[in-house]
């Protein structure tokens, strides 16, 4: 009865365009009320809210959003656009293949897919256009990119895993290399193929000259997502420590390098990330009540007994874990998918033999998906905004090839979970 009511309420308040923290956080509030009364609200409620949020492995999130507007801001998009396309553009859909690396790159800068969306498409679709490509394709090609931010590492959403689960966030970090790589291959393969139709134009190669100065100004953006995440496998420093010395760098980089930073921007950067965290946290410390009542009314201990008494084969497992986060994908924030569905789904993992790492790689290339699904994938509406000519149903069937990529390729990882744990299981991570 008090699941129930629960998740009644909270889709009631969904439908009803309530903002996902205060849904979750008034219906829990209600539930709380009803089942074990008003008093119990100031000892349960509360608590955990704080709880959820006083991770110090949290205080990443608002240093690596700061750090990518900084990247942002700091002409990174435009500077690694021009090194891309300076190497690429002479082959069939060139330019395409440039851009889908630049997401790949600026998504390991910013760790926020519709960050990554916004600052490649600036850059990127007015060139697209210009040089022959359709604009469904353009708008799902650079839409469907911005995916790759909460993947790739640094990835946020890798750091909310973490801070749920308690699994080590370098091993996290480490386990989406190698499936973002994938998806960048995936993605350049099929703008290849798109543009052997010939609708678009080939330039000229670029000299040796162009293709120098433009590596040697890409070198600080280049540099940054490895030396990241070489200084957290290395013991250098921690993942919070990390996300600081990327804003440190990004400064530099900004300020002193690229130029195309300054000083009084800065509030501004800081006042945005500030917003965006606050807006993240609510979010998880509603999600985690949410958590905490599903735990009490003992919802998955019991799912996992009931697969292991059943024997359930994991690909039902699978086509559940798709089917559920590709929903949720559609109307939800990421640290919200992740809040409600990973504690429910974790004590089931060690039934079915399926790694954390392995599981929070397939959950979070789901949530890509949803970014680019319709009625609410929140990439579909950055783009748009990029494009007042743009519609909602252009950019959606752009995305339309790229979501079923994304879709197979959720697939394949969780047919072979070697593909996400060959890189941590080789550094003995």
């Amino acid at each position: 009865m008090q699941l129930a009511v629960l998740i009644g309420l909270f889709s009631l308040l969904m439908i009803c365009r309530v903002p996902i923290a205060f849904a979750i956080a008034a219906a829990c509030l209600t539930t709380i009320w009803i089942f074990q009364g008003p008093t119990m609200i100031e000892f349960v409620m509360v608590p955990v809210m704080f709880h959820g949020i006083e991770s110090f492995l949290l205080a990443a999130v608002p240093l690596f959003l700061v750090m990518g507007m900084l990247m942002d801001r700091g002409g990174a998009s435009e500077v690694l656009f021009s090194f891309a396309n300076s190497w690429l553009r002479h082959i069939p859909g060139g330019l395409g293949i440039a851009t889908v690396g630049i997401c790949g790159v600026f998504a390991a800068l910013c760790g926020s897919s519709p960050a990554s969306a916004a600052s490649v498409g600036s850059a990127s679709i007015g060139p697209m256009i210009a040089r022959g490509y359709p604009n469904r394709f353009t708008y799902g090609l650079i839409a469907a990119g911005g995916t790759l931010g909460i993947l790739i590492p640094p990835s946020i959403s890798m750091v909310v895993y973490s801070a749920i689960t308690g699994e080590s966030v370098s091993r996290l970090f480490i386990a989406g290399v190698v499936p973002g790589l994938m998806f960048i291959v995936a993605f350049a393969i099929y703008t290849y193929v798109r543009a052997l139709r010939g609708d678009t134009a080939v330039e000229p190669r670029a000299t040796w000259r162009e293709r120098g100065r433009s590596t040697l100004h890409a070198l600080g953006p280049l540099f940054l997502p490895p030396a990241i995440l070489g200084g957290i496998y290395l013991g250098i420093f921690t993942p919070t420590e990390s996300a600081a010395v990327g804003v440190f760098i990004a400064l530099v980089l900004g300020l002193f390098v690229h130029r195309e930073l300054n000083f009084v921007e800065l509030p501004d950067i800081f006042s945005r990330a500030a917003r965006t965290t606050c807006m993240i946290l609510m979010i998880i410390a509603a999600a985690s009540v949410f958590s905490h009542l599903i735990t009490l009314m003992r919802v998955p201990q019991t799912i996992a007994g009931f697969v292991a008494e059943a024997g359930v084969p994991s690909v039902y497992f699978w086509a559940v874990i798709v089917l559920l986060c590709g929903v949720l994908g559609c109307f939800l924030e990421a640290a919200a998918i992740l809040y409600l569905v990973v504690p429910v789904v974790a004590p089931v993992l060690p039934v079915l033999n399926v790694d954390p790492a392995h599981f929070a790689v397939v959950v979070v290339v789901l949530i890509e998906l949803g970014m680019i699904t319709p009625p609410l994938g929140l990439n579909i509406f950055v783009i748009q905004g990029l494009r007042r000519e743009a519609t909602t149903t252009d950019v959606a069937v752009g995305t339309f090839p790229f979501m079923l990529i994304l879709l197979v390729g959720a697939g394949t990882l969780a047919a072979f979970p070697q593909i996400s744990l060959m890189l941590p299981n080789y550094l003995g991570d």
